[in-house]
């Protein structure tokens, strides 16, 4: 069965046509932070977490600027008091090498509150 990560194609500009830029299309984040409040107000936000995979090329994501896309995600999803936020710090499930510049440090300065790096 095709895993599917319907949210991060929402995010990445090289994965749907929904997205344009960051700064001209708030909508992927905003549906990000809706999600994540919904299912907030149904479990408690301590108990909720989010996971993201900045650096994921499976399914053929990517992203023309992944630092800029993820920390306005971890920006977006830090006010909402969420137990963490999960981040893969590298490729899963495929065996592309993801490009190696993208700073995880500036990401967790972006997310105020617990971060697990895997």
């Amino acid at each position: 069965m095709p895993r599917t990560y319907l949210l991060d194609q929402f995010l990445r500009d090289g994965r749907t046509a929904y997205r344009s830029s960051m700064a001209g299309n708030r909508e992927p984040l905003s549906a990000v932070a809706e999600v994540a409040g919904a299912v907030s107000k149904v479990w408690g936000a301590n108990r909720v977490g989010v996971r993201i995979s900045p650096l994921n090329p499976f399914n053929d994501m990517h992203d023309s600027n992944p630092q800029q896309t993820f920390e306005a995600v971890a920006r977006t999803l830090s006010p909402l008091g969420l137990a963490y936020l999960h981040v893969m710090e590298g490729a899963i499930g495929s065996s592309k090498h993801p490009q190696q510049d993208f700073d995880f440090n500036k990401l967790r300065a972006a997310f105020n509150g617990t971060y697990i790096g895997q």
